[in-house]
């Protein structure tokens, strides 16, 4: 868990229990001052990426609903009920994002009002790497707790699945998700969290908490 005041690290702390990481978060927005409001980023193993194949006969925002609810489970690991969004930039396949359902009511009790919005943190990886007008075959995101990984071609994202971060080391991790590609790591761009937790450290505007640019 990270906290920054403009480009400036005030608070850092590691939490594998949910409930310690929204209680540590209700903790450090006290050193904010009044009226602060907040961008919350999550990880890719509370926000997933997933994609919906073309259906027939699908017709509007209702009907996708229902299709990407009966796929969430299957295609993410998260609860059916969880809550999606769908990009509107990729019709086919359809590119969706899932949010684990508790984690909006966590926010909600630990930082009330103060959200103005809650996004994955590899969404900024993203909007990074496409600023840059890179055309290269995707993406791989290395959170704190997951890889997220976008494989594209021309444009068009073909895979996209959140990859829990285990025992197993990260890279050799997404080597063995490239393989069904016949892709290497270095096709992608390769972005990761930066896990230093000292306090007062300066933080990448363009990519808050990264090791830096995308690589």
């Amino acid at each position: 868990m990270r906290l920054a005041q403009g480009e400036t690290l005030v608070y850092a702390a590691t939490a594998t229990d949910p409930e310690d990481a929204i209680r540590g978060l209700a903790d450090a927005i006290t050193l904010l001052p009044r009226g602060t409001r907040l961008q919350v980023f999550v990880s890719g193993a509370i926000c997933r990426p997933f994609l919906i194949p073309a259906v027939e006969g699908a017709r509007d925002a209702m009907d996708w609903a229902a299709i990407a609810a009966t796929l969430v489970e299957g295609a993410t690991g998260l609860p059916s009920d969880s809550l999606v969004w769908m990009d509107d930039g990729q019709s086919s396949p359809r590119f969706a994002v899932a949010m684990h359902p508790t984690w909006q009511g966590h926010m909600q009790r630990a930082c009330g009002s103060m959200v103005e919005n809650l996004k994955p943190w590899w969404v900024l990886a993203v909007d990074q790497v496409r600023s840059s007008g890179d055309s290269r075959h995707g993406l791989a995101v290395f959170d704190s707790d997951a890889l997220v990984l976008l494989v594209a071609e021309g444009g068009t994202y073909l895979e996209a699945q959140a990859y829990p971060l285990l025992d197993e080391d990260p890279d050799a991790l997404l080597r063995r998700a490239l393989i069904t590609h016949d892709l290497s790591p270095d096709a992608l761009d390769v972005v990761r969290f930066h896990h230093d937790e000292v306090a007062g450290v300066p933080v990448n505007a363009a990519l808050p908490f990264s090791t830096g640019e995308a690589a």
